[in-house]
């Protein structure tokens, strides 16, 4: 990042999921290893995934940057910023979180993250972790992007600031 930060802002998964993660994966295993049917490397292998699991719900966090170069985003366990530069950026808007109720074909990578792709409309990028609102904006004039966030006000101001979203005037 070459700017200063004008917006930052970092997402951790609820609480509530996380904790449900850490009781409900251990609570499985437990039974696992009662029961005791399987072969001990098989147990060995499937509590390395849970324990996995487990730390990936913990730390998984998605930041979100805002300067004069573009919108920085960035998912843990990845380790490199993805940046939208503001000149392949066009459709900027700031919108309450919406729940997709359709048929099309879904691709799904990595934690809360997700890649839709339509034959007949285009690809829509969503980085999705605890947000009530989305940042959307159209990338590189087909590309979809939704980020979420909990601070619309805040980016509504920057992107204002930068002169990046269209701004209303008073007649």
């Amino acid at each position: 990042m070459k700017q200063e930060i004008d917006f930052y802002e970092k997402q951790i998964c609820p609480l509530w999921i996380r904790i449900l993660i850490s009781v409900v994966f251990p609570l499985f295993l437990i039974v696992l290893f009662v029961d005791n049917q399987q072969s001990t490397l098989s147990f060995i292998l499937t509590s390395i995934l849970f324990i996995g699991v487990i730390l990936i719900t913990w730390f998984a966090s998605l930041k979100i940057i805002i300067n004069s170069d573009g919108i920085y985003v960035k998912i843990f366990p990845m380790f490199k910023f993805i940046l939208y530069k503001w000149e392949n950026i066009s459709n900027i808007e700031i919108r309450k979180q919406e729940i997709i109720r359709d048929n099309r074909l879904s691709l799904r990578f990595g934690f809360r993250l997700r890649f839709r792709f339509n034959f007949f409309q285009n690809p829509i990028m969503v980085y999705n972790f605890a947000g009530k609102y989305c940042l959307q904006f159209v990338w590189k004039g087909f590309h979809s992007v939704k980020i979420s966030t909990n601070q619309p006000v805040e980016i509504e101001e920057i992107l204002e600031k930068l002169g990046k979203i269209n701004q209303q005037t008073d007649n």
